[in-house]
């Protein structure tokens, strides 16, 4: 099937047009939704547009078609920073809505995550040990590529929600959840306090930790011992030895 916009194919320039100036070809790709399941498109740029495919005749209709500059092709599909494969797939994303947390469910929060490498891994260490899913606050972003990469395959298997620090804390107090914040200032030792009952670990940005209005949300805030020059852990680490501390008292 071939793009409505049609195939760019090369041509050869006659003497009269080599001082025209040469217009890049357009890249287009198509993506769409119908009944909640996604359809996505391959696309390539210049003549090696390759058109649509995995898409019906009758879906891509439906989606329409959109044209993207060259330029701007790169940088969404990461060329330009070496991280991409040069294919864009627009996909609904699946959040969900909380209610209420289980009397026995464990849950991740996490603020304005800086490392997408980061999340992913903590979210892999969520499944391991049971938690119900993850929590993102503020501009933290549990659909980007590389944090989908890292989770390798967590992601379809937990639950994801987003919410800002005050519906959190709202929605704690409703389940009679306590909130444990992780801060280098923390109270107590990680180890020492009890995470039996609804629980949610609650992480902050690499740089920055916890927002103010996070921290005082918490009912608890640990920290992690470290000895030596060190003042930090990546963030995946330490949140991962609170996972599994809360793991081992369930």
């Amino acid at each position: 099937m071939r793009c409505a916009s049609g195939e760019p194919r090369p041509t050869a320039l006659s003497n009269d047009d080599r001082g025209a100036e040469v217009v890049p070809p357009k890249v287009t790709f198509v993506a769409g939704s119908r009944s909640g399941q996604s359809y996505c498109a391959r696309a390539c740029s210049g003549s090696a547009l390759t058109g649509v495919t995995n898409v019906s005749g009758a879906i891509a209709r439906a989606c329409g078609l959109s044209e993207v500059g060259a330029d701007d092709f790169a940088t969404v599909s990461r060329l330009t920073d070496g991280t991409g494969r040069g294919v864009i797939a627009v996909l609904r994303q699946r959040w969900t809505a909380i209610e209420r947390i289980g009397a026995h469910d464990l849950w991740l929060a996490v603020e304005g995550a800086r490392s997408s490498g980061n999340l992913g891994s903590l979210m892999r260490t969520c499944l391991a040990v049971r938690a119900r899913g993850v929590i993102a606050i503020g501009d933290t972003d549990a659909h980007d590529p590389a944090c989908v990469r890292a989770t390798m395959g967590a992601l379809e298997a937990l639950e994801l929600a987003r919410m800002p620090a005050a519906a959190l804390a709202a929605l704690a107090r409703a389940s009679r959840a306590r909130l444990f914040g992780a801060t280098p200032d923390g109270n107590h030792d990680f180890r020492d306090v009890s995470y039996g009952g609804p629980a949610v670990i609650v992480v902050g940005s690499e740089r920055r930790g916890l927002s103010e209005p996070l921290r005082r949300a918490c009912d608890v805030l640990v920290r992690i011992p470290m000895v030596g020059r060190i003042d930090s852990l990546n963030l995946a680490v330490a949140g991962s030895l609170i996972l599994y501390e809360a793991f081992g008292h369930r």
